[in-house]
């Protein structure tokens, strides 16, 4: 990927395929601000294309506290800042992130080091092949 700096003053940003069929940046100094595509130059986000298959990265669903989303839709009905179509988007929404979460429930997440460039566990496990029992056992460290 392509280093973008100078970046910080503007805060509306748009991605779109080029003539040549590349990804590039445009971007604009607030939304408010028309679309000029002659005041800055459109930036290519990719140097190159990419080699080979990308590592799974779990999302992190703790952050995004889709309770307290939950919680935040209700005080809007409450308020009236919500009409109850909204409150039902909102909800179907939040329900398949609640679905997605679920789907990586049991993947393991991995870090970047920067280091060796690699991927990696971030807890050391085993599998314990216990003879007494018919299931292995997963341990971490």
């Amino acid at each position: 990927m392509k280093q973008l700096h100078g970046l910080n003053s503007f805060h509306s940003f748009v991605i779109k395929r080029n003539d040549d069929g590349k990804a590039v940046l445009y971007f604009k100094a607030w939304c408010t601000t028309k679309w000029d595509s002659e005041e800055f130059d459109p930036v290519p986000l990719l140097n190159s294309l990419p080699q080979g298959v990308p590592e799974l990265i779990k999302p992190n669903y703790a952050a995004v506290e889709l309770v307290k989303l939950r919680r935040m839709v209700d005080k809007c009905v409450t308020n009236g800042v919500f009409r109850n179509e909204e409150k039902m988007e909102w909800l179907n929404f939040l329900q398949k992130e609640d679905e997605l979460a679920s789907a990586y429930e049991d993947v393991e997440e991995l870090v970047y080091r920067p280091g060796d460039g690699k991927f990696h566990f971030t807890t050391m496990h085993f599998i314990h092949n216990d003879s007494t029992s018919k299931l292995n056992v997963k341990h971490s460290f």
